[in-house]
């Protein structure tokens, strides 16, 4: 067995390959997104192109048997953008593997490893940079279980660019979004705790809130005109919860503002203190926050101020909240997405709320509500905490205090 190298292939040749390859590549029509197989006359183009090398394994007596190809101009390959690689390795001689075709009777002959190891010779001798591309399938089942084998010569061997096929199914719609209040909806009030249990950490919801004693589900059923609802169908999906306040002082944090809205029974809007903003589903909180602004607006406050809780804080819990303000990305943003998107939809950047919110419960609660053994007294770094929490197991108590930063919309 010999193997040759050619630039251009007889018509006859690749018309003895071509079945052999529509027949290796034939699963790939059902199992990749993406068309790999060439049709008879792309095949044959190939074959009678230059700038594409052909390494045809041949018998004593001249019969091609396999096939691989290696394109000597990146150009040649038309599914990549040679500009891509240009651009990543400017200085080196760029070289793209195509496929390999073995002639199914002749199979088991040994034509793959003499093929490979004249390629291998070939891209060490130019002290190449070749590129190769593998579906998701072949790449999980194939040839890409071997990859690492089959260069091992190569000093780096990996992967350089990731293309996703997606699809949006619409032969079932969901229903509109559509956006209402308590008060033209009161029966959605039964889902509100689903909502909140749905994306809120435990505590926040089981815990006592020390710091205010309001019965905030019974004060917000008693606005329910502040209360705005994403909904799809009967299913709940988004809810922003707001209370009236009187005057335009800020209050003492989340806790005193529930208090100051407890004791308005004035019901005097001046402003309007926005508790959260939740959805089930990305993308949704802009609507709520326009729904905010424009109720408050209609209830006749010159403001929304919100005590935003950062949520990715609590992947730092241990960084002191100022410092955490502070953060930029490198676009020069907020670090936190939540504050991102109120600056984008106009709102001001207050501070962090004084005092903070407190939620206390026994060692034996804050054992289930964090589904974590606290053997001892001391801090905890806790799921979903933007803060540690402090547990005393003399007085079997676990204590929970997180700041908030202040927002404000001017309306």
């Amino acid at each position: 067995m010999r193997v040759t190298v050619e630039t251009v292939l007889s018509t006859a040749e690749a018309g003895q390959f071509y079945p052999a390859y529509a027949a290796g590549f034939d699963a790939l029509r059902t199992q990749a997104a993406a068309r790999h197989l060439l049709t008879d006359d792309e095949f044959a183009a190939e074959m009678a192109d230059p700038r594409i090398e052909k390494y045809v394994a041949r018998t004593a007596d001249g019969t091609p048997i396999a096939l691989t190809t290696l394109a000597t101009d990146i150009a040649a390959i038309p599914w990549i953008s040679p500009d891509y690689y240009r651009s990543r390795y400017p200085d080196a001689n760029l070289l793209f593997l195509g496929y390999t075709v073995v002639r199914p009777q002749t199979r088991g002959t040994g034509a793959l490893a003499a093929m490979a190891e004249r390629i291998e010779e070939r891209l060490i001798a130019a002290k190449a940079v070749v590129g190769f591309d593998i579906c998701s399938w072949n790449d999980e089942h194939g040839v890409g279980r071997h990859i690492k084998a089959m260069f091992h010569k190569a000093g780096t061997v990996g992967p350089v660019d990731r293309q996703t096929y997606y699809v949006a199914d619409f032969r079932h719609p969901k229903s509109e979004i559509t956006v209402t209040t308590l008060a033209e909806n009161p029966d959605l009030a039964a889902q509100i705790p689903g909502l909140l249990e749905s994306q809120w950490p435990a505590f926040l919801l089981a815990g006592r809130a020390a710091g205010h004693g309001v019965n905030l589900a019974e004060l917000l059923l008693d606005n329910p005109g502040h209360q705005s609802m994403l909904v799809r169908g009967d299913e709940l999906i988004g809810a922003a919860l707001s209370l009236p306040l009187p005057g335009e002082a800020y209050p003492h944090g989340w806790d005193g503002a529930i208090r100051a809205a407890a004791a308005n029974t004035e019901n005097r809007t001046d402003q309007v203190f926005a508790l959260t903003i939740t959805t089930r589903e990305n993308g949704l909180a802009g609507r709520l926050i326009q729904a905010l602004k424009q109720s408050a607006a209609q209830a006749g406050a010159r403001r929304l101020i919100l005590p935003v809780r950062p949520a990715r804080k609590a992947d730092y819990p241990l960084t002191p909240m100022p410092a955490f303000l502070n953060w930029r990305t490198e676009h020069g943003e907020m670090f936190d997405p939540g504050l991102q998107l109120h600056a984008r939809h106009g709102a001001e950047l207050i501070g962090i709320t004084d005092p903070a919110t407190t939620f206390t419960g026994t060692v034996a609660e804050w054992e289930k509500w964090l589904d974590l053994p606290l053997p001892e007294s001391g801090d905890y770094v806790i799921p979903g905490g933007l803060a540690p929490l402090t547990v005393n197991l003399a007085a079997d108590e676990g204590v929970y205090s997180e700041q908030s930063i202040w927002m404000r919309y001017r309306l």
